[in-house]
């Protein structure tokens, strides 16, 4: 499928940014690719970065945001989501447990440590929790909590 060109707004992770960027550069060889984000979100590292691609140019600056353009002169070579999977191993009771992670999907270290709680602590542990940071406050929050009725 032939695109005239593509907007991407800026992720939060610096991670699916560089995999986003790359991904849509590699198809809009010729072609214009225009990224738009927060200033204070990374906008101006994640612009230096079209520099790989061709001369960019900040076609708006507004208090808060910005609006950068770039013809794809120099298309990079697409890289297979795979290769960008981290993986690691949890180990648990019943065995290890692999989890493979993809740019943006969390934060390591706190996923790592809820889905833990969330493996090993109780079934009563809620599930969804386990894909956000939050997870590891209300598991630990939960903890304590147990702690404290077995102390008293």
């Amino acid at each position: 499928m032939a695109f005239d060109g593509a907007v991407l707004f800026l992720p939060k992770s610096r991670d699916l940014a560089n995999y986003l960027l790359n991904a849509l550069a590699s198809r809009l060889g010729g072609r214009q690719l225009y990224l738009v984000g927060e200033k204070r979100g990374g906008i101006e590292g994640a612009a230096k970065q079209l520099h790989a691609f061709g001369k960019p140019r900040k076609l708006d600056s507004a208090r808060h945001c910005q609006l950068w353009q770039v013809t794809v002169d120099t298309p990079p070579e697409a890289q297979p989501l795979e290769n960008l999977a981290q993986r690691f191993e949890l180990p648990l009771a019943e065995g290890p447990l692999q989890i493979v992670s993809l740019p943006g999907s969390s934060a390591m270290a706190g996923w790592t440590a809820a889905a833990r709680c969330c493996w090993t602590t109780s079934s009563n542990c809620p599930w969804a929790m386990c894909w956000t940071l939050a997870a590891v406050r209300a598991c630990s929050a939960r903890r304590s909590s147990a702690a404290t009725h077995k102390a008293g």
